[in-house]
């Protein structure tokens, strides 16, 4: 099933018991998914760049090392390294990611360095699917198993510190502020609207009842 998903189909049997599986590549097929055209890419596709710090950079990039790197730095093995896919996760409304565009992974420079050197761009990849909504911290841990350059413990106080903060869009689902605007200087909060925030935030400030 992972060979179909990746775009192998099935030729025949060899010896009359050994599956054989084939791929075609000549190009880029409309009609598959992102992932069964891979390594093959639409390249009418929107491009955008993506920066991404150098101590992240080559960690989850391992064949874009630079040659000012030292490679015995990124010998040892973790699993998103060398997986095809790749998980970014971001807590901000200002990414616009959407399914098929082509990204150029910008490496920023390196602190202290002279960044015409050190700022480069090193991969192209392709976004398959944009997540918006995760419920809870067990399904954010799932999603970015052995896929994120961040370890468990730094996913989790990822999920903690960015998710319970309130979205505009959240407020007004919630009648807090109008719809199609967003809180205005000096705008008058009723009691239950605080208490909505508090509880929507999980926040559990000192004294408060």
């Amino acid at each position: 099933e992972t060979f179909i998903n990746w775009g192998f189909e099935e030729y025949g049997l060899k010896n009359g018991k050994e599956l054989v599986l084939v791929k075609r590549m000549k190009e880029y097929n409309k009609n598959k998914t992102i992932k069964q055209n891979f390594p093959n890419v639409n390249y009418r596709a929107r491009k955008i760049f993506l920066p991404i710090k150098p101590e992240y950079h080559t960690k989850i990039f391992p064949d874009s090392v630079l040659y000012t790197e030292r490679k015995v730095e990124f010998e040892n093995y973790w699993g998103y390294r060398y997986a095809l896919e790749k998980i970014y996760v971001a807590f901000s409304d200002k990414y616009d990611f959407r399914q098929g565009d082509i990204v150029l992974i910008y490496r920023m420079g390196d602190p202290g360095k002279y960044s015409k050197y050190s700022s480069t761009v090193t991969s192209l990849c392709v976004i398959e699917e944009v997540t918006k909504r995760i419920n809870n911290l067990e399904a954010f841990l799932k999603l970015c198993q052995n896929r994120s350059v961040f370890n468990k413990s730094k996913l989790t106080e990822f999920w903690n510190q960015y998710n319970h903060r309130l979205q505009v869009v959240r407020l007004r689902q919630l009648g807090i502020i109008p719809q199609g605007k967003g809180a205005q200087s000096a705008d008058v909060i009723t009691e239950n609207g605080f208490d909505t925030i508090i509880k929507e935030s999980k926040t559990k400030p000192y004294g408060y009842k």
